[in-house]
């Protein structure tokens, strides 16, 4: 049976997102009515630059060289090679913050709830994080390709929403 995912932000957000899992005879309009704060999670909006950030819409930094602090320790960061080989495993690392020494909290009242990897539309992995429990927001996954494709993460604050980094092209040989 096919399950379609689906983020709830509510008025709780400040204790994370929830997630729904919606089974496959469940239409989206009965999904809706079944719980009327269910937003579509691959149809996101991406917020308004006007704001400093939003929890209901997806975070994305205009200005890449002239980052705000909320920015730089909530956007997620991919370190991975530009060339791998097909079908051959190869290293990718994601952090979350820590652009310019800009470290994101990590308390039982503030943490990175989960940090996902997608190549393209796919998603390779969700990692999730427990308050108070890490040293930092740094994951690293091994995973392969079969084409280049754009690697691209999220990460989703308790308090600050779901932010989105740089993509990140890998040419496969």
């Amino acid at each position: 049976m096919r399950t379609i995912l689906f983020s709830l932000i509510s008025d709780k957000a400040l204790f994370g997102a929830k997630l729904l899992q919606v089974r496959a005879h469940e239409t989206e309009e009965k999904a809706f009515r079944r719980q009327n704060d269910v937003i579509r999670y691959k149809e996101v909006k991406v917020m308004s630059y006007e704001k400093e950030f939003s929890l209901v819409e997806l975070n994305r930094p205009k200005d890449w060289k002239n980052l705000v602090d909320m920015a730089k320790k909530h956007v997620p960061i991919i370190e991975a090679p530009e060339n791998v080989k097909a079908k051959e495993p190869f290293a990718v690392k994601v952090k979350v913050g820590g652009i310019d020494g800009v470290d994101h909290p990590n308390t039982l009242g503030h943490w990175i709830n989960w940090v996902e990897l997608y190549a393209g539309e796919r998603l390779i992995s969700r990692v999730e994080f427990a308050p108070g429990m890490c040293n930092g927001y740094v994951v690293t996954l091994n995973t392969t390709l079969n084409e280049a494709t754009m690697l691209s993460a999220r990460g989703f604050c308790n308090l600050h929403g779901m932010w989105e980094g740089k993509e990140k092209t890998v040419a496969v040989e």
